[in-house]
């Protein structure tokens, strides 16, 4: 069934209510509204000016009036998921746009979720790295958690996976280079990130140069490292991270996770990129994780014949079901994968 017709004066009747358009410009819609006889027609005039974003036109349409969290004025959707939504928002204080996180409301009260969300707040504001996202702002409005990070303009690479296939070996070394500096930098702050994977790495391209610049995703499930062990937010045993990047160690006893788990999963998600899928695959996650605590992962030139031995060796090493046999530290694996790396 088609969607109800909005007449200009409904339009012009939720516009207002909207705050979207300044009180000194409402005349001057009022008078563009002439050249309309529906509020659809108005709206896309008003997208046509730069009054509206074409998402902000939608949701007027809809009849949606809420546009504006705090500082922050909604410009449109990214996307939205299990945990929240994340919106292009623009700060009406420090005029910049950013990426507004917002917790789901039938979250407020589920004490993991809230607690992962504090987490992620409290650790991303305190990172700064060219190599993980940024983040300006965030907190907790009565039940109302946000986080205003960086908007970035690009994709996340299980997105380019999906769109493009498996990426040249160059730059799939230069994102996983980039991936291991920031995952260092983290891990030398006292932090393991605990979900490495192509959704969790951003790449942007940088106007000046033209290059790629990968940004570490969502720090959420991110555990402190303390030399007594793991100040964890969930229940003991649980398994944290998605199943398949989740090292073998951390799938038999999370609290055994460490720095060399970061290498399995970096391992798993430099595979992908160079395969377009993960080295263990299984009908379900039970048998993707029986796999890998039972398999070694597939040779890389098996599927990616035109990578160098060289490569298929680092992958190898990266993938060792015994964390001993991997590389030890996140920038061990950024030297080793350098020289595959486009000239800087």
């Amino acid at each position: 069934m088609d969607a109800p017709r909005v007449t200009k004066d409904e339009f012009l009747a939720t516009l207002e209510k909207s705050n979207l358009v300044p009180p000194d410009q409402i005349q001057k819609v009022r008078k563009l509204s002439s050249e309309s006889t529906m509020g659809e027609g108005l709206a896309d005039v008003l997208v046509e000016r730069q009054l509206l974003t074409r998402w902000q036109a939608q949701e007027l349409l809809k009849g949606n009036t809420a546009f504006t969290f705090e500082r922050y004025r909604y410009l449109s959707c990214l996307g939205s998921g299990s945990m929240g939504t994340v919106y292009l928002a623009r700060d009406l204080v420090r005029k910049r746009q950013v990426a507004l996180k917002l917790l789901s409301p039938r979250l407020y009260d589920n004490a993991e979720a809230v607690g992962r969300f504090r987490r992620e707040i409290e650790i991303v504001t305190s990172l700064h790295h060219p190599n993980i996202i940024a983040a300006y702002d965030g907190d907790c409005v009565g039940k109302r958690f946000y986080l205003a990070m960086e908007y970035l303009d690009g994709q996340d690479l299980a997105s380019w996976l999906t769109e493009k296939g498996p990426l040249a070996i160059p730059l799939a070394c230069e994102c996983l280079r980039q991936a291991s500096i920031g995952l260092q930098f983290a891990h030398d702050a006292g932090l393991l990130h605990r979900d490495i994977k192509p959704a969790n790495l951003f790449v942007t391209w940088s106007g000046q140069t033209g290059r790629p610049l990968v940004k570490i995703l969502d720090l959420g499930l991110s555990l402190i490292m303390s030399d007594s062990g793991m100040e964890r937010l969930t229940q003991s045993g649980q398994i944290l991270g998605t199943p398949d990047y989740i090292a073998p160690e951390a799938t038999r006893n999370a609290k055994a996770a460490d720095e060399r788990s970061e290498i399995y999963s970096l391992g798993c998600t430099f595979f992908e990129l160079l395969t377009g899928k993960p080295p263990f695959q299984g009908k379900n996650m039970l048998e993707t994780m029986l796999k890998r605590l039972q398999e070694d992962a597939p040779a890389l030139r098996t599927v990616r014949a035109d990578a160098p031995p060289e490569l298929e060796a680092i992958v190898n090493q990266m993938l060792q079901r015994d964390p001993e046999e991997r590389y030890q530290r996140p920038d061990d694996v950024a030297s080793a994968i350098s020289p595959f790396c486009p000239q800087r």
